[in-house]
């Protein structure tokens, strides 16, 4: 049985340790850990269940298949995230290509051997511990400049059969077959009603049920929504527009950049350095566009709560229903897609992953997400995991209408309320960066980063808060409470470009601020001291920065962000946000070879998904939600169909003026 075992030593473990060492420039390639490791796999007990696995695989060590030998050269990795050559492997009913997959490390460590096909992924489930053992005498190299030290865990090893993960997931369902007739069905009336228009058919129709209906899903009427100009007034908010859109950007370079951690690449330690690279900390500190987000919804929502009801809020359910409808499409078709499409369109060695996201993580939290808190999933369970931020927001906005209420009654509780919430939410985040360890540095590897204090609501409403009291000062502004001050700011120009300054600056010293944390570990407190107060100050100094905007100063930064092509494409934000991730886990997870990521390849990734994020957001603009919007406004809302429906002045959720 030894002599078993030892074939596979010899045609399938020395790939791994060649390859991680040919990669990484392992010296210690044949250490006395890496031999007690292999020993320990030769003498481990074997059952007879996978007896035809074991013949077929001595025959092929010995050279007795000279074919079955060769392909397992020819298509089996050679180098580090190689994967192998799938498609090339499984073409002969008499091979079987088996993924060798580590998880949950902070870089991806995949490996393809093409082997007899009586070896079935179940046969090395026996071999795990003394791998893991091999693989963790290795796999610190791989580290980089992480401060932490790498260990694979035997959960965090996966044997599969790609072929058969097909077979069993690659079918057409309930799902699928209700998603594409919902989606038709909205498609084919949205082109009768645009046939209807072109013949003028619906113009007498109007003012009638079913003639509203129908003309809702027209084309025409939807277009011209989305190309419209924006509403006279309010021009001081104009550049929110270019914010919106700038912050979508940032996000998906950011994303890019973070699933090249996570697929396989052939350069992960290239990956590692981008982190240290002074040039690149925009890449993964696009975090901060979150927050400018939340920011930028609870401004305007305290502005239009407060001007719509001319300061004397009241407090309805319809506040609630609205902003729901305003959500829940994009949601539902953006989780249907994911979950019912993309595990049938396409397949590779790697692809087991989309049906573990759908199967096994979808399937445990697809409640959650719809529910608006899959902020409080576990890390692993991966199902629309950027959906954390829709959900921290709407638990955000529950609250924020009883505070802007309470302002307008008690002005002094009103701004007294978002302060104590401040301090709360930051002495909340020491708690918890000293329970989990959490660091801000990238380097300090650690998940309770993003479970216990990324996505929590506790470490973002600061920024949301902030938001409120913004929205405060600027519905006083234009109720011509604060003309002392305000007038101060808007007939100084010296003042005006001391704020630009300072505010330019200032953020681009904290997004900079990352690369020193990422270079060398600093101080724990200094650490902390970031971690407090880098989204807070963030975004006082974006609040710095349109404060001549605000009070009608400023025309070119109003004139740069708030031209009339950021105001269209900042109606596509919300779709384009839910969107983007979903092409782009598609391509990381059907390659059948190793990415290779520098910068120049990630922009170019990052641009190509901008615009297709944006054009999958046009299309569910035209075709769903706008034609969901009108419905609402004409039935929900009652609001006359000769009026023509209001521009959406809203953050990333699209928030209308009638919320």
């Amino acid at each position: 049985m030894r002599f078993c075992r030892l074939s596979i030593i010899m045609c399938f473990f020395p790939a791994i340790v060649f390859m991680l060492g040919s990669s990484l420039g392992a010296r210690r390639a044949y250490s006395d850990d890496i031999m007690e490791s292999i020993y320990a796999i030769i003498t481990t007990p074997k059952s007879n269940s996978h007896s035809a696995c074991t013949e077929a695989l001595i025959n092929m060590a010995l050279l007795g298949d000279s074919s079955m030998a060769l392909s397992f050269f020819l298509f089996s990795s050679k180098a580090l995230n190689d994967i192998g050559n799938y498609d090339d492997c499984v073409e002969s009913s008499d091979r079987r290509f088996i993924t060798l997959d580590f998880r949950n490390l902070p870089i991806a460590l995949t490996f393809g051997f093409c082997l007899p096909a009586a070896c079935t992924a179940d046969y090395f489930f026996e071999y795990k511990a003394p791998l893991v053992t091999l693989m963790n005498s290795i796999v610190d190299q791989l580290k980089g400049n992480y401060a932490m030290k790498l260990e694979i865990k035997e959960k965090d090893v996966y044997f599969i059969d790609p072929v058969k993960e097909r077979q069993e997931n690659k079918k057409y369902g309930a799902g699928f077959i209700v998603l594409i007739t919902v989606i038709g069905i909205f498609v084919l009336l949205c082109c009768i009603a645009t046939g209807l228009e072109i013949v003028g058919k619906l113009e007498g129709e109007a003012s009638s049920g079913l003639g509203a209906v129908v003309r809702a899903f027209g084309l025409k009427k939807s277009w011209n929504s989305f190309v419209s100009n924006r509403r006279k007034g309010d021009n001081e908010l104009a550049y929110l527009d270019g914010i919106r859109v700038l912050c979508i950007v940032w996000i998906i370079y950011g994303h890019v950049f973070y699933v090249a951690k996570t697929v396989p690449a052939v350069n992960p330690q290239e990956i590692q350095k981008l982190t240290v690279d002074p040039t690149k900390t925009f890449l993964y500190n696009a975090t901060l566009s979150v927050d400018v987000f939340l920011y930028l919804s609870a401004f305007l929502f305290t502005y239009i709560f407060l001007s719509r009801s001319r300061g004397s809020p009241k407090l309805h359910i319809m506040i609630y229903i609205h902003r729901l409808i305003r959500l829940y499409p994009m949601l539902l078709l953006a989780l249907g897609v994911f979950c019912f499409i993309t595990p049938v369109i396409s397949d590779g060695p790697i692809y087991y992953r989309i049906y573990q996201m759908v199967n096994e993580y979808c399937g445990q939290i697809w409640y959650m997400v719809l529910l608006f808190a899959s902020n409080f999933r576990k890390l692993e369970q991966n199902c629309l995991d950027y959906t954390w931020y829709v959900a921290i927001d709407f638990q955000l906005f529950l609250v924020a209408p009883f505070i802007v209420f309470l302002y307008s009654k008690k002005k002094l509780l009103g701004v007294l309320v978002p302060v104590i919430i401040i301090v709360g939410c930051a002495i909340g985040t020491i708690i918890v960066a000293f329970k989990y360890d959490v660091w801000a540095s990238m380097n300090k590897y650690n998940k309770d980063y993003e479970e216990k204090y990324y996505e929590r609501p506790y470490t973002r409403a600061g920024s949301y808060m902030l938001g409120i009291l913004a929205g405060y000062f600027f519905y006083e502004h234009k109720e011509g409470k604060l003309i002392k001050f305000t007038s101060f700011v808007k007939n100084n120009t010296m003042v005006q470009w001391i704020c630009y300054i300072i505010a330019l600056v200032g953020m681009a010293c904290i997004i900079q601020a990352l690369y020193f944390i990422n270079k060398e570990l600093p101080p724990r407190a200094l650490d902390l001291l970031y971690l407090l107060f880098s989204r807070l100050v963030f975004i006082s100094l974006l609040f710095l920065l349109s404060l001549p905007v605000l009070v009608g100063k400023g025309p070119w930064l109003s004139a740069l962000l708030g031209n009339h092509v950021f105001f269209v494409l900042g109606k596509l934000g919300y779709g384009a946000y839910l969107m983007h991730k979903i092409p782009m886990q598609y391509y990381a997870f059907i390659k059948r070879r190793g990415i290779y990521f520098g910068f120049a390849q990630l922009s170019m990734l990052s641009w190509g998904y901008i615009l297709l994020a944006h054009l999958l957001a046009l299309f569910c603009f035209l075709f769903i939600e706008q034609p969901i919007f009108s419905l609402e406004q004409r039935f929900l809302l009652k609001r006359k169909p000769k009026k023509a429906v209001e521009e959406d002045e809203s953050t990333l959720l699209r928030m209308s003026k009638e919320g």
